[in-house]
């Protein structure tokens, strides 16, 4: 409860993204819309963050929606008029430079304004940045960031596709 509590409290809604900075936890955001897109199950969480069951221990492989959910959350972050996007993506798990490219060879063609870089901790670089709203579901990163945004539930509430498993109100 009081994790949730503050975390709530560090919430930035996404319609004041406007001419912001943001650092998406690259991993967590994708594979979240990805699992959506096939119809997989989302957990909407009782912090009011929406979480996938997949998980990516060593190695990620592109998957049928990965292209489409790249193009989602790109047209997103234009539609918010973010300033600036920064992903960061786990260095350590295979395939994450030809992920990396993959996205880069989208914001080219679609005009998304992002930057991309691996790195070996991601999670401690979220935490630790001051200057940007952080985009991720992983309660570790959220008890530590100032600011945090929901674009996994913006995104993931438009989807037919979603099966979306209500723990809100469990506990509380």
């Amino acid at each position: 409860d009081q994790s949730r509590t503050q975390r709530a409290g560090k919430l930035m809604d996404v319609s004041e993204l406007k001419n912001k900075q943001v650092i998406i936890d690259g991993y967590n955001l994708l594979i979240s819309v990805e699992s959506a897109l096939s119809g997989g199950i989302i957990i909407d969480c009782r912090d009011d963050t929406f979480r996938d069951l997949a998980s990516v221990h060593s190695t990620y492989r592109t998957v049928a929606e990965t292209r489409p959910a790249i193009n989602l959350i790109g047209q997103q972050l234009q539609n918010l008029c973010i300033a600036s996007a920064f992903w960061l993506l786990d260095a350590p798990i295979s395939n994450s430079g030809r992920l990396k490219l993959l996205m880069e060879e989208i914001a080219v063609k679609e005009g998304f304004q992002w930057q991309i870089e691996l790195d070996n901790s991601p999670d401690k670089r979220i935490k630790e940045e001051k200057e940007s709203v952080a985009i991720t579901s992983d309660g570790q990163i959220l008890d530590h960031v100032d600011t945090w945004t929901n674009l996994h539930r913006h995104i993931i509430e438009g989807l037919s596709e979603s099966q979306i498993i209500q723990l809100k109100g469990i506990g509380q």
